[in-house]
């Protein structure tokens, strides 16, 4: 087997035992993550017993420039790219020991590297540390009170989440999306900076491409040395270079045991050379990008950290703002140290340009072509939900909301099957100071990015509804009307360029909060999690489906770490949390359900690692066969229709796919098969025919179904069994009224039906 073969293995076993770590440590709820019930206030400890002394923070930032910076802070980050030994360790835990290095105005010989002992104290103290500052956030969420509480609550959650939660959007993403936004502003780029977009990005592929390779050989001499290593204490011949052999000379001084010999002598060497898997040359860059090495050297200052640096934080376990913007670390004039580019290059290119365009006079033509890429995008990827779909960008409109008729605008509409998706973009950027948790930040924040695009959808919402008979919308020379009968629902979308799960996936406390006006829900997504919602989902259908539900949940204390999560769940196992299994638990936390969405994008995106499936929801054969008819034909109510047919769990889709299975062969032998049943919410009736279905037929059929289940609802769909593309759809809705009329007008219906189903 290859190397890369080995390497990928090694990084699914890593990425399966950390996930097994987490979810070991948590009370998991069937199938669904974390659950719980909260521990009373009286027995959680205060937030004073998590305090970390100022001491231990001096003190382990002198362990770790005393046992050279580059060694230990470069084997940190490797032991995350490609060990599996400690599934628990996360970046934040190399974020912390690299600023306190940074602060630190002690330099960092590239020749000094730490010994065993030193750098286990350093990786014991980081650990501390880390575990003492979620203790201490914990702590203060228990102990919460005030009129405020669930905004305590809400920003103590989201800081919890930054701490630990890293690459939200995938390299790929990152990097179209720069593409995107900067092309337009190339030019101003290179003048005021030294390079232009194209030229970052082929340094920033550069540098993955140099770190992977390097890491790839660093394993390999690794396996090699151990495999030496191992024949020189089992007796064999000595075949080590003569500083090796001084590390085993040394460490059989200290050590008795075989194992802790091998052990010490293979951390010696890994830290020993840990820093060239990680450390590039301006020159190493350059060759690898094509590019000269004057704008290679532009680019890598541009995004990289020379100590010292001014506190921040107290350099207590945080999110370092510098280091979100500019994670590279320049040791000296000609090498930078890349050990964090993994996990934060890609995700700072567009904010540390953003920063740097801000003060300059192009600033103003930035953003509104990014307020238009994100507008003009989210609308595009709706639309691409359906072949039936219409949508416009840019919509402006004169309204009466209660102050005199003005002229507002709503940025996109999206048209498919009587469902008007109303798009609210908010283009700005995270104040890295709300990931921190600072409420007066925070709070403006997430009103800028998320609450007053929630406040315009719904004034657009209105607008429709109050309009008699259409409502007429300005695009540019082009006017757009829209009858108010056509539409049958609104969905409010509001999309940002910044991924604000740590916020917004907890839908019910920002309502609880009041941040949230009363109202519809919006649905509040970044555009990078809508592009993969979008790419997943098998239709409009399907991604209505999600919606509705993911909506739903927001009205209860259900939270999840990200956007990918819920849709994970939703995959997965349905977001069906309407079990009495859940019933006893007042809060419930999603566990990690976009594991097979990483591994599917990773996968996609880079050669090295092995193919992954496709995440698709499991729908039987039948039912996924009804459902491709109805997105591909599009007749009208077909997204009502595939709803219903999704509405149900596991075991109502396999009742459901029989039954349409069993009316398909009733239809080939007797010329019409029927179907029904009760689903969640729904009444599901479905026939097929030899002929083209009549739809007054139809009707007659989901009324009388509708009686029989005493339902509120009910979704008919007949389709030929001969020509595919007819197909009927009705759709019954309205409160169930019993009457001696509705009983002999449902039983005279089923008893002329002549099929075997309907007569058993």
């Amino acid at each position: 087997m290859s190397t890369n073969k080995n390497l990928a293995k090694k990084r699914a076993q890593k990425a399966a035992k950390r996930r097994a770590h987490k979810n070991a440590s948590r009370t998991r709820a069937p199938a669904a993550g974390q659950a719980r019930t909260s521990p009373t206030r009286a027995v959680f400890p205060q937030p004073e017993t998590f305090a970390i002394d100022a001491n231990s923070i001096a003190d382990l930032q002198k362990l770790i420039v005393a046992a050279g910076p580059s060694s230990v802070l470069s084997l940190l980050a490797l032991e995350i790219l490609f060990g599996g030994d400690d599934p628990s360790r996360v970046w934040l835990s190399v974020e912390h020991a690299t600023w306190l290095a940074l602060v630190s105005p002690d330099a960092w010989p590239r020749d000094r590297f730490a010994d065993p002992l030193k750098y286990g104290e350093i990786c014991k103290r980081v650990e501390d540390h880390l575990v003492n500052t979620r203790g201490r956030l914990m702590a203060e969420r228990m102990h919460a009170t005030g009129p405020d509480l669930q905004l305590q609550h809400l920003l103590i959650d989201a800081t919890l989440q930054h701490l630990d939660v890293r690459k939200l959007v995938f390299r790929f993403q990152a990097r179209e999306e720069a593409a995107a936004l900067f092309a337009s502003v190339s030019a101003e780029m290179r003048a005021h900076v030294g390079f232009d977009i194209a030229e970052l990005l082929r340094v920033e592929e550069a540098i993955e491409s140099l770190v992977v390779a390097r890491g790839d050989a660093w394993w390999a001499r690794k396996h090699d040395f151990l495999t030496r290593l191992r024949t020189v204490l089992d007796g064999g011949t000595p075949n080590l270079k003569p500083n090796e052999a001084g590390w085993l000379a040394e460490a059989r001084e200290l050590l008795d045991d075989v194992d802790d010999v091998q052990l010490w002598v293979m951390m010696q060497w890994s830290l020993a050379s840990a820093a060239e898997a990680v450390l590039l040359s301006a020159k190493d860059v350059s060759e690898a990008a094509g590019l000269e090495e004057a704008v290679v050297r532009a680019a890598l200052r541009q995004y990289s950290l020379r100590p010292p640096q001014p506190v921040i934080a107290e350099s207590l376990p945080s999110l370092y703002e510098p280091l979100e913007l500019k994670p590279l670390v320049q040791v000296d004039d000609d090498h930078w140290l890349c050990h964090l580019a993994p996990p934060k290059l890609s995700a700072a290119l567009r904010p540390n340009l953003e920063k740097e365009l801000k003060p300059t006079a192009v600033w103003q033509r930035y953003q509104q072509g990014r307020a238009a890429y994100l507008e003009t995008t989210t609308v595009d990827l709706l639309k691409s939900l359906s072949p039936h779909s219409q949508g416009w960008v840019g919509l402006k409109y004169t309204f009466d909301d209660g102050q005199g008729r003005q002229e507002f605008e709503l940025d996109g509409l999206v048209l498919i099957d009587g469902i008007a998706f109303l798009v609210e973009g908010k283009a700005g950027a995270v104040r890295l100071a709300s990931r921190r948790g600072q409420p007066g930040t925070t709070i403006q924040n997430l009103k800028d990015l998320a609450v007053d695009a929630h406040d315009q959808a719904l004034r657009a919402k209105r607008y429709i509804t109050q309009a008699s008979p259409e409502a007429e919308f300005r695009v540019g020379a082009q006017r757009v009307r829209i009858a108010r009968v056509q539409i049958r629902e609104f969905i409010l979308v509001t999309t940002t360029l910044e991924v604000l799960s740590a916020f917004l996936t907890r839908t019910y406390d920002l309502v609880q909060t009041g941040l949230l006006t009363v109202g519809q829900l919006p649905w509040a997504v970044a555009l990078p999690e809508l592009q993969i919602i979008c790419d997943l989902s098998a239709g409009a259908g399907d991604a209505v489906h999600y919606i509705h539900r993911r909506l739903d949940l927001g009205r209860r204390d259900i939270s999840a770490s990200e956007e990918l999560d819920w849709f994970g769940n939703y995959l997965q196992e349905g977001l069906f949390f309407d079990d009495e299994d859940y019933a006893k638990y007042d809060r419930i936390q999603l566990g990690d359900f976009a594991g097979p969405i990483n591994a599917y994008y990773e996968a996609l995106h880079d050669p090295r690692l092995p193919s992954a499936p496709k995440p698709r929801q499991t729908v039987p054969d039948d039912i996924a066969a009804l459902i491709r008819d109805l997105e591909r034909y599009g007749p009208p109510g077909f997204v009502d229709a595939v709803t219903a047919l999704l509405d149900g769990n596991g075991a109502a889709r396999k009742r459901l796919d029989q039954g349409i299975r069993e009316a398909k062969a009733t239809a080939r032998r007797k010329h019409f098969g029927g179907f029904r049943m009760k689903m969640a919410n729904v009444v599901v009736v479905v026939s097929f025919h030899e002929d083209e279905p009549k739809r007054d037929n139809l009707a007659r059929y989901v009324r009388a179904a509708k009686y029989k289940a005493r339902a509120g609802r009910a979704v008919g769909i007949a389709q030929s069994a001969n020509t595919p593309a007819q197909i009927a759809i009705v759709i019954e809705e309205g409160p169930f009224i019993a009457s001696s009329a509705g009983e002999l007008e449902s039983e005279a219906f089923f008893a002329s039906l002549k099929t075997r189903e309907e007569k058993a």
